[in-house]
This record gives C-alpha cells, structure tokens and sequence, in this order.
C-alpha cells in the first residue's frame, strides 16, 4: 500500500472503500496524489461517477466493480491522511474541488432567483438502514419552529420513504419540495450551488456541499464536526456552523 511515496508516472489505484459522504470528503486527496507523481486511478461507486468523472488529478474514474486497468500501487481514500502525514494545519482546504454542471446550476440560479431572504435546504433523514440512523435522522414535525424563522424560504431536498412526511406538514409551514428534480448526485449539485445553507442528517449531503464550498450542518449527527468541510484547515475538528456567514447563522438563531 501506498504510503506517500514518489510515484515517477506510475499508474495508482485510489479506491473508495467507505460509504458516499466519505468518498466525497477524501476525494479532496486526488490532486494531492497526482502532484507526488502518480497517475490516479479513481474507484468510486456508481451513483458518483456522473459528478466525479471529470475530477481534477484523476487520469482514469471507474465504477466500483467494473475491470481496472494495470496499477503499480494502491491506497484506499481514507487511508490517504496517513500518507500524506495530514495533521490539523494541514487538512487539504482548497475548495471547492467538486463542481456542479454550470449549465444545470445556473438553471437552478433563474429558478430561484425570485425567492425571499436567505434560501435554504432541508434534508431530515438519512439511509434506513444505517447502524446510526436512529441516532441521526429526526421527524419533519420535530422542524416545523425551524420553519418560523421569518426572511428564509426553505426547500426540501429528502428523498426516499422519509419524504413522504411533507404530505403531513400543516398547510401554514411553508417547505417547497424539490426532490423531484434531484435524481443524481450531479442534481443535487447544481441546485446546491444556489442555495445559501444546507442543514442536513445525511452526511453525504453534507459532505457535497462542503466539497462544494457551500454552507452546510449536520445538527443531529454527534459526529458532524468531524467532517472535512469548506471554509479552513480547521474544519475537520470544528463545528460546521463555522462555515455559515454570522449574519446567517443570526437569522437562524445558531449560536457563534
């Protein structure tokens, strides 16, 4: 296994062998890889290849599972903080390093362009069948004081059974459901892009924007601060919220 090594040219696989969120965290490490030399052979699961086929750093992306052509050396993407001897100070920050479609974002741009005050997106529930998702995923009731907040214009983002709650919602919260419109992660990108804050259960959603460099939380998940987000090296042991602008975080009533 590759430990940091040059590379001379020489072909490396970088595997994915996590779950989405943290593929899309630790793809931030492939530019890192190509600069020791190397030509990167990025492995992902299938429902990222649309977003991250064009990677910067990556000379070849395939799908998990499809045939892989010659390798001199491999790592799995998270084993790469300990290649590259990562600490606090030196967390990779250059976002954003994933991009949305520009066509697709700016359609999203003149979509929303006629929205109140700040525009953000709402995503309640994670993967049912998550070991933590008892822990992580809430009730879109347990949201509706969220919904209150005067000068924000919020969206739905969940998909799956979770979405379902929406027909449930009194008819004086207001929550305008996208998720119809997002059937890849290249979707969600692109509306993403428009959005002002994210606040998500789901950390791959999480971890989109913040590859993104788009505001993002994750208010239910204990281990969110551990996320390798926008904003500085410091992110990776930080709450996300320090990603958010202050005069964001006032008009959400989240703490500094």
């Amino acid at each position: 296994m590759w430990r940091g090594e040059p590379l001379f040219g020489a072909y490396i696989l970088q595997h994915a062998e996590q779950g989405l969120g943290d593929t899309l965290q630790f793809v931030r490490y492939v530019p890192l890889v190509a600069a020791r030399g190397g030509k990167v052979v990025l492995e992902i699961p299938a429902d990222l290849y649309g977003l991250l086929s064009g990677i910067d750093g990556a000379a070849e992306v395939v799908v998990r599972g499809d045939s892989l052509p010659n390798f001199a050396w491999h790592c799995p993407l998270l084993s790469l903080p300990l290649a590259f001897s990562t600490d606090l100070a030196t967390i990779p920050a250059n976002v954003p390093y994933v991009h949305a479609e520009p066509a697709a974002a700016h359609s999203w741009s003149q979509r929303l362009a006629g929205a109140t005050g700040l525009r953000v997106g709402l995503v309640w529930a994670g993967n049912p069948v998550h070991t933590r998702d008892p822990q992580r995923s809430v009730a879109l009731s347990k949201l509706t004081p969220l919904l209150q907040i005067p000068g924000a214009t919020f969206y739905s983002l969940q998909k799956g059974p979770a979405a379902l709650q929406l027909r449930e919602l009194p008819e004086e919260f207001q929550l305008i459901d996208l998720s119809s419109h997002l059937t890849s992660f290249s979707d969600s990108a692109a509306l993403l892009s428009s959005l002002d804050l994210l606040i998500a259960v789901d950390t791959a959603a999480v971890h989109l924007a913040g590859a993104l460099g788009r505001p993002g939380m994750d208010p239910a998940d204990p281990h969110a601060g551990l996320a390798l987000v926008a904003g500085s090296r410091r992110q990776s042991l930080v709450s996300q919220r320090a990603i958010i602008p202050p005069a964001h975080r006032r008009r959400l009533g989240i703490g500094s």
